[in-house]
C-alpha cells in the first residue's frame, strides 16, 4: 500500500552538543519542580507525548554501535509529537560524532496511514527511499520497536540552553520477527537532555546531584530493547 508523497522538511544539520543525565523515575517530579524554579517553559517547542519507531539492520548494527560505545553512532527513526492526526510525522537520521550531533529530517505524508501498519510491514521502507536520495543509510533497515515517553521542555534564561526531561519511557509495540514479546511497563529511569552550543551545563545544575541525577550515556532505544528482550 502506498503511503503517499514524502515531502522535504527543513534539514537540521547544525552540530550541537547533547549531554544526558539519568535519574530514578521516582525523583522525576522533584527534578521537574527544580527546573521549573530555575528555568522558563520552552514556548517554541512545548512539551507533551513523544512517540518514536526505531529502525535497524537485521543484525542490529545501529544498536551495536551504542552498546560498543562507538565514536560514530547513527540512529534512524520515525518520530511524532502528541496526536499524530493533528501533527506531522518526521523521518530522522541522527549521527553522533563524540558528543556532537548532526540531524537530517524529512516530513512524511500520509502519516496516520503509515503508523497504522504492523511494524513487520514493508510499508515502513517506503519513506526511507526519499531519505536515501539525500544521505547515506545502512541497507535493509526495518522497524524494531516503538516507544513513547512524556517530555517537559525548559530553557535556561541565562545561557539559552534547552533542557528536556523525559519520563514514563515505555515500549508500545515491537516487530515480532525480531522480538517475540515485550514488557509494557515504563523504565525505572528518566533522563535529562541538555542541548547547547558547547559542553557546559547551566551553573544551577549542582543541586541536581542531590536529587540523584548523574551524567550518563542514556539511550532510550537500547534501554527499551534490553527490557523487551529480557
Amino acid at each position: 500500500m502506498s503511503i503517499g508523497r514524502v515531502s522535504v522538511e527543513a534539514l537540521d544539520q547544525e552540530p550541537a552538543h547533547e549531554i544526558k543525565w539519568a535519574l530514578s523515575s521516582g525523583r522525576a517530579a522533584a527534578v521537574a519542580a527544580f527546573l521549573a524554579a530555575h528555568c522558563r517553559t520552552d514556548r517554541e517547542y512545548p512539551g507533551g507525548t513523544v512517540s518514536t519507531i526505531y529502525y535497524d539492520t537485521p543484525e542490529l548494527c545501529l544498536l551495536g554501535e551504542k552498546i560498543n560505545s562507538d565514536f560514530l553512532k547513527t540512529k534512524v527513526r520515525l518520530r511524532w509529537y502528541g496526536d499524530l492526526i493533528a501533527g506531522p510525522l518526521f523521518l530522522e537520521v541522527k549521527r553522533k560524532v563524540g558528543q556532537r550531533r548532526f540531524k537530517e529530517r524529512l516530513a512524511v505524508a500520509a502519516a496516520a496511514r503509515l503508523v497504522s501498519h504492523r511494524l513487520e510491514s514493508r510499508a515502513f521502507s517506503q519513506p526511507l527511499e526519499a531519505l536515501r536520495e539525500r544521505t547515506k543509510l545502512p541497507p535493509l533497515l526495518r522497524p524494531v520497536l516503538e516507544l513513547c515517553y512524556r517530555r517537559r521542555r525548559f530553557v535556561d534564561p541565562v545561557s539559552g540552553v534547552r533542557i528536556a526531561l523525559d519520563t514514563n519511557i515505555r515500549v508500545v509495540r515491537v516487530n515480532s520477527e525480531i522480538l517475540s514479546r515485550f514488557d509494557p511497563a515504563p523504565l525505572r529511569r528518566a533522563v535529562l537532555e541538555v542541548k547547547g552550543a558547547n559542553r557546559d551545563v547551566p551553573d544551577f545544575f549542582g543541586p541536581l546531584l542531590a536529587l540523584g541525577c548523574r551524567r550518563a550515556a542514556f539511550s532510550k532505544y537500547l534501554r527499551c530493547y534490553l527490557q523487551a528482550a529480557a
